[in-house]
């Protein structure tokens, strides 16, 4: 089981070359909130659900800070019930631009807040879950690898409906 991040060629190259004048500096969490069903529950197996959304871009002098929220449900068998465990998230990343001389462009931030920042975080994330939900008591949850995959260029579709 893995989570898909997709962006299309033009994503790839524009987040590639901000990658190139940039360094991760620190990650960090922002903020977190954990919600626990009944102990009951604790020893249930999970059944995960999960996701994320890329958060703002804030440039500073010779930096950028951009934050990436997760989200992890465990669900019951009973889609009725509310999650036995569901924690949100949100990660801080720090990059520092090497390059005196450059200064990103909108869509260079764009295409890496929503690729690069999401993958660089993804590992805090999954770490974050499994720890949390170990020290609550229940069995450690499977938190898959997030996959770069190429996405199609919706320019190119066509429709075969007409």
């Amino acid at each position: 089981m893995s989570l898909l991040l997709q962006q299309t060629k033009d994503e790839v190259s524009l987040a590639v070359s901000l990658a190139k004048r940039s360094d991760i500096v620190s990650v960090g969490l922002r903020g977190a909130k954990l919600s626990c069903g009944p102990d009951s529950n604790l020893r249930r197996t999970l059944k995960p659900s999960l996701g994320f959304e890329p958060g703002p871009a804030v440039v500073l002098k010779q930096s950028f800070l951009i934050e990436t929220n997760f989200w992890f449900r465990s669900l019951a068998e009973d889609p009725l019930q509310e999650p036995i465990i569901e924690i949100t998230c949100t990660f801080e990343s720090r990059y520092d631009i090497t390059d005196p001389d450059f200064e990103p462009s909108a869509e260079q931030l764009e295409a890496f807040r929503k690729g690069n920042a999401v993958f660089n975080t993804w590992l805090f994330f999954r770490e974050f879950v499994q720890s949390t939900v170990t020290r609550r008591g229940s069995p450690v949850p499977p938190v898959p690898f997030l996959r770069l995959v190429p996405k199609d260029n919706p320019a190119k579709t066509i429709d075969v409906t007409a």
